[in-house]
């Protein structure tokens, strides 16, 4: 296992030395289909034999993702989202953007004909900023803790992650605003979107305990890594523990200690306390 884990961390490193941006990947994190009646909300395209195409709604914090595969008509940007149609028996796409290694995405699904998918991409805050020039809109000169609530919305509509996750926080306690734990996954999810390492951690904690949400282990396992990766310590005690008790990954005892250990060594106490 600690010959694994010395092997992974010097190829890591060679990587991080070696290579640009591109040779890294954004991902799709959600792929889901989305509440019935919402295809009335959007105008239906057909495929060449003229049956109506799925439409994929995905959610991306970048400008100059392009698809290509079997996609039908041009590629509509709004907002945050891109609108792709594809035909019902699509089985592949490919995601590209100037700066990154072209991802090919296989649907985890049959699609059907006129129904309408969530799909998520995602990628961490620092590849973010190397590729945007910036920290994905999130300030330093202010106090999230202290804003206003209309101040922080702004700032969220604005792009800015960390306040995305401040307000998921204050729908999940209340602070502010009526308590609504559906709210709160909302803000987190797109806060995790955007590379937030809080938001990741939080989003993974609601799919894991089903809070605001429906509950999804394997989902969870996902943003949970994605956080732990990044150095989060509460994200990487759970990752642990699911992979001791075997939700949404196999149970894998000495990967568990691996992290419970790390998540330790940063002063999380309840990891510390399964290493007992």
């Amino acid at each position: 296992m600690m010959i694994r884990r010395l092997i992974y961390i010097f190829a890591l490193i060679l990587t991080t030395v070696s290579t640009a941006v591109q040779a890294q990947e954004f991902e799709v994190t959600v792929f889901e289909p989305a509440p019935d009646g919402e295809s009335a909300k959007f105008a239906v395209r057909g495929d060449v034999q003229g049956n109506p195409c799925a439409l994929i709604r995905v959610a991306c914090g970048l400008d100059d993702v392009t698809f290509t595969g079997s996609v039908v008509g041009d590629v509509e940007k709004r907002g945050e989202e891109y609108l792709l149609y594809v035909p019902h028996d699509a089985k592949i796409v490919c995601i590209k953007h100037p700066n990154l290694k072209p991802l090919y995405f296989s649907y985890p699904c049959k699609l059907e004909s006129g129904a309408v998918y969530h799909a998520e991409l995602s990628l961490p805050e620092k590849l973010y900023q190397a590729i945007t020039g910036e920290t994905a809109g999130t300030r330093t000169d202010v106090d999230y803790e202290k804003m206003p609530l209309q101040e922080m919305l702004h700032l969220a509509d604005d792009g800015d992650p960390r306040a995305m996750y401040s307000l998921g926080l204050c729908y999940s306690k209340g602070t502010g605003v009526t308590r609504d734990d559906g709210k709160a996954v909302y803000w987190y999810r797109k806060g995790a979107i955007y590379g937030n390492v809080k938001a990741q951690a939080a989003l993974a904690l609601a799919l894991y305990t089903g809070t605001g949400v429906a509950r999804n282990p394997y989902l969870a396992v996902e943003w949970f890594r994605a956080a732990a990766e990044q150095g989060d310590a509460e994200a990487q005690y759970y990752i642990g523990l699911c992979y001791k008790n075997g939700e949404g990954v196999t149970a894998v005892p000495e990967e568990a200690r691996w992290w419970f250990r790390t998540a330790a060594d940063q002063g999380y106490g309840r990891a510390a306390e399964e290493l007992r």
